[in-house]
Protein backbone atom coordinates (compact mmCIF):
# COMPACT_ATOMS: atom_id res chain seq x y z
CA UNK A 1 0.00 0.00 0.00
CA UNK A 2 1.32 3.83 -0.50
CA UNK A 3 1.10 5.72 2.04
CA UNK A 4 -1.50 8.24 1.17
CA UNK A 5 -3.93 5.46 1.34
CA UNK A 6 -3.40 5.15 5.10
CA UNK A 7 -3.67 9.16 5.25
CA UNK A 8 -6.70 9.34 3.51
CA UNK A 9 -7.96 6.53 5.57
CA UNK A 10 -7.09 8.05 8.92
CA UNK A 11 -8.85 11.45 7.70
CA UNK A 12 -11.79 9.27 6.67
CA UNK A 13 -12.54 8.04 10.13
CA UNK A 14 -11.63 11.38 12.06
CA UNK A 15 -14.40 12.55 9.94
CA UNK A 16 -16.47 9.48 11.28
CA UNK A 17 -15.51 10.01 15.21
CA UNK A 18 -16.19 13.59 14.40
CA UNK A 19 -19.72 13.16 13.08
CA UNK A 20 -20.46 10.55 15.67
CA UNK A 21 -19.24 12.76 18.38
CA UNK A 22 -21.09 15.74 17.21
CA UNK A 23 -24.54 14.01 16.96
CA UNK A 24 -24.46 11.52 19.28
CA UNK A 25 -24.48 13.12 22.30
CA UNK A 26 -24.45 10.23 25.41
CA UNK A 27 -21.29 10.74 27.09
CA UNK A 28 -20.70 14.63 27.25
CA UNK A 29 -17.23 13.75 28.72
CA UNK A 30 -15.89 11.94 26.27
CA UNK A 31 -14.06 14.44 23.71
CA UNK A 32 -13.06 14.18 20.26
CA UNK A 33 -9.12 13.71 21.09
CA UNK A 34 -10.17 10.98 23.69
CA UNK A 35 -11.80 8.66 20.67
CA UNK A 36 -9.03 10.10 17.77
CA UNK A 37 -6.16 8.97 19.63
CA UNK A 38 -6.42 5.20 18.95
CA UNK A 39 -6.55 5.73 15.76
CA UNK A 40 -4.69 8.38 15.16
CA UNK A 41 -1.45 6.19 16.67
CA UNK A 42 -2.43 3.40 14.38
CA UNK A 43 -2.07 5.95 11.37
CA UNK A 44 1.46 7.11 12.47
CA UNK A 45 2.49 3.68 12.57
CA UNK A 46 0.93 2.85 9.20
CA UNK A 47 1.83 6.04 7.19
CA UNK A 48 5.93 6.22 8.69
CA UNK A 49 5.99 2.35 7.97
CA UNK A 50 4.78 2.74 4.05
CA UNK A 51 6.25 6.48 3.61
CA UNK A 52 9.70 5.21 4.84
CA UNK A 53 9.73 1.66 5.22
CA UNK A 54 10.68 2.33 8.80
CA UNK A 55 8.49 3.09 11.96
CA UNK A 56 9.79 4.74 15.32
CA UNK A 57 6.53 4.02 17.07
CA UNK A 58 7.83 2.02 19.59
CA UNK A 59 10.41 3.99 20.28
CA UNK A 60 8.22 6.88 20.61
CA UNK A 61 5.95 5.05 22.80
CA UNK A 62 8.42 4.14 25.20
CA UNK A 63 9.55 7.52 25.51
CA UNK A 64 5.92 8.77 26.15
CA UNK A 65 5.66 6.56 28.75
CA UNK A 66 9.12 7.27 30.43
CA UNK A 67 7.58 10.55 30.25
CA UNK A 68 4.26 9.55 32.14
CA UNK A 69 6.28 7.89 34.93
CA UNK A 70 7.74 10.74 35.34
CA UNK A 71 4.66 13.23 35.63
CA UNK A 72 2.80 10.86 37.50
CA UNK A 73 5.45 10.51 39.93
CA UNK A 74 5.73 14.58 40.39
CA UNK A 75 1.58 15.56 39.71
CA UNK A 76 -0.07 12.32 42.06
CA UNK A 77 -1.55 13.54 45.34
CA UNK A 78 -1.09 17.43 44.16
CA UNK A 79 -4.10 19.54 43.39
CA UNK A 80 -6.25 16.74 43.22
CA UNK A 81 -5.04 14.86 40.65
CA UNK A 82 -5.56 11.09 40.95
CA UNK A 83 -4.37 8.00 38.72
CA UNK A 84 -7.76 8.35 36.78
CA UNK A 85 -7.51 12.18 36.36
CA UNK A 86 -4.03 11.75 35.51
CA UNK A 87 -5.11 9.02 33.22
CA UNK A 88 -7.21 11.17 31.13
CA UNK A 89 -5.50 13.83 30.94
CA UNK A 90 -2.24 11.75 29.70
CA UNK A 91 -4.34 9.62 27.23
CA UNK A 92 -5.53 13.56 25.46
CA UNK A 93 -1.97 14.73 25.78
CA UNK A 94 -1.44 11.09 23.91
CA UNK A 95 -3.87 11.81 21.46
CA UNK A 96 -2.62 15.53 20.93
CA UNK A 97 0.93 14.17 20.09
CA UNK A 98 -0.28 11.60 17.64
CA UNK A 99 -1.98 13.40 15.72
CA UNK A 100 1.07 15.89 15.78
CA UNK A 101 3.31 13.20 14.78
CA UNK A 102 0.96 12.18 11.66
CA UNK A 103 0.51 15.84 10.37
CA UNK A 104 4.17 15.92 10.61
CA UNK A 105 5.37 12.59 8.80
CA UNK A 106 2.13 13.34 6.02
CA UNK A 107 4.34 16.79 5.55
CA UNK A 108 7.71 14.79 5.24
CA UNK A 109 6.28 11.93 3.01
CA UNK A 110 5.42 14.87 0.78
CA UNK A 111 8.44 17.06 1.00
CA UNK A 112 10.26 13.30 0.46
CA UNK A 113 8.26 12.14 -2.57
CA UNK A 114 7.89 15.56 -4.68
CA UNK A 115 11.04 17.15 -3.74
Amino acid sequence: MVWYFWAGLWLAVLLLVMIWRFLYRMLPKLSFIDLAALPSWLAFYFIEGAAFYRSDFLLILALLLLLASLLAFLLMGKNDVDILRFTHLFWRFSGLLAILLVLITILAALFNQFL
